[in-house]
């Protein structure tokens, strides 16, 4: 990806289709005496102050018909989002009217601006940090209100901030082992095993946690995609419906009634959920349902959450032996349907030895309901949105970016690293060649050198008016 910084650039920075108001943002060397060329308020440049609305007719300046009635505002130079001069045009919110302005502007000589070209242009200006367009991105872009809290946090300060304590506990384990190892002929106790474990122990409890919030946050925020599975004729779709709360799904006692899978979106308690009801997995010879169980195990891959659901009068665990292993890494609820027919559901057999044999700690205990008698189906969704509970997990570092998710993670193997090899006593020098390389990737976060990971990595997933 490549900006011309020299160009004056232009886009519309509101969401597209109809509304209100639209609002284009020019930014660049000339973009106040192209705008006086259609904006008869900008006639005597010499007059426009910054930060004042000016109102007036925006026109063709060569046939000089009227494109719309518009408010303009100028930001001179230091003091705009880019930190270069500036024009916002706030026009009627009818698309075809944004296209006659900035076709306008772009005859002109304007260029239309690349995705995430204003906010690059703000970082190149000092305007903000690599960090900070990051938290921007995130702010625009946020489902959550904890996310949006915690990016508005982030865009008012720095990164930096909320990692200092971390870097300067590394920094202290660093200069501790160098001089363990400088002084390593002397009679002098620089910093014991014990004490070196001591400062590690809350790095990496804190690291743990910051990166399990973000992972919990983004799914959240991206909608929690959640399958059910189970042998056929357990009550699959049945669930599926009560979820949606209508008849979407195919109920029968046949089975094998659900060959493909369906979806849709619903909200519990404020989250988005992607439910999705899947063909019932057995032993097959059948093609059609052959490829049902290929897409499952695609969707497996790519799954949230997953409910297992059992029915009490066939507890059986063969269809696990079909689907991708992958489920097990996964926040599991286990359901057990039809819970209606045994007299206590305890009572059902192989459920103890059954669930004991998964090997899997669940999270949360097994859930009995009987969908047809609507009998313990708001307590699953109770489960459900508890798995996912954002307030019940802090995040101390501040995550908000994949790239940054990424340089903590390896901060993180890295300490990890560090650690082992001090319990086994392995050398210092390997000790301090991991902290050296967690330092350096948590000084990747907020430091980066080279211009054109900034462009790639961050910038690019901007929207055209950003």
């Amino acid at each position: 990806m490549y900006y011309n910084l020299e160009d004056t650039i232009c886009a519309q920075s509101t969401p597209s289709g109809r509304g209100g108001i639209h609002v284009i943002r020019i930014s660049g060397l000339n973009c106040l005496s192209l705008t006086s060329k259609c904006f008869k308020p900008f006639e005597f440049l010499e007059n426009i102050e910054s930060h004042h609305v000016y109102y007036g007719y925006f026109f063709n300046p060569i046939s000089e018909i009227k494109l719309d009635e518009v408010l303009v505002t100028y930001f001179k130079h230091g003091q705009s989002f880019t930190g270069e001069m500036t024009v916002e045009i706030s026009c009627h919110g009818n698309p075809v009217i944004v296209k006659n302005i900035l076709e306008t502007l772009i005859h002109l000589g304007c260029r239309m601006a690349e995705k995430g070209e204003f906010s690059y242009r703000a970082y190149k200006n000092g305007r903000i940090t690599a960090p900070q367009a990051e938290a921007l991105l995130s702010l625009i872009e946020s489902n959550t209100e904890s996310k949006i809290s915690k990016s508005l946090s982030l865009l008012s300060g720095d990164i930096k901030s909320n990692l200092k304590s971390v870097e300067s506990d590394l920094i202290w384990l660093i200069s501790r082992l160098e001089a363990k190892i400088d002084f390593s002929t002397e009679d002098i106790e620089i910093a014991s095993t014990e004490v070196l474990l001591d400062k590690l122990n809350p790095l990496l409890f804190q690291l743990k946690q910051s990166l399990s919030f973000f992972k919990t946050q983004n799914i959240v925020d991206k909608g929690i995609k959640t399958l059910i599975l189970g042998s056929p004729n357990v009550g699959k779709s049945s669930l599926f419906n009560y979820f949606v709360g209508h008849q979407r799904s195919i109920v029968s006692s046949i089975a094998g009634t659900t060959r493909d899978y369906i979806s849709e979106s619903i909200n519990f308690k404020g989250k988005s959920f992607e439910i999705i009801d899947t063909a019932g997995i057995r032993y097959s010879n059948d093609d059609v349902e052959e490829q049902g169980i290929f897409k499952i195990n695609d969707l497996v891959k790519i799954a949230d959450l997953i409910i297992l659901l059992f029915s009490s009068d066939n507890f059986s665990l063969e269809f696990l032996d079909i689907i991708d292993s992958t489920w097990k890494s996964k926040q599991i609820i286990i359901a057990i349907n039809k819970s209606d027919l045994v007299d206590s559901p305890t009572k059902i057999p192989n459920l103890k030895s059954g669930l004991k044999s998964l090997e899997i700690d669940f999270t949360i205990e097994p859930k009995f309901i009987s969908v047809k008698n609507n009998h313990g189906l708001n307590g699953l969704i109770d489960n459900m949105t508890s798995l996912f509970d954002l307030e019940q997990e802090k995040d101390p570092l501040g995550v908000v970016s994949l790239r940054q998710f990424q340089e903590l993670e390896f901060v993180l193997k890295e300490l990890e690293q560090s650690y082992e090899i001090l319990i086994e006593d392995l050398g210092d020098e390997l000790v301090l060649f991991h902290l050296n390389l967690a330092l350096k990737a948590l000084l990747n976060i907020f430091y980066i050198d080279d211009d054109e990971l900034i462009r790639d990595r961050i910038f690019k997933d901007f929207c055209l008016g950003k």
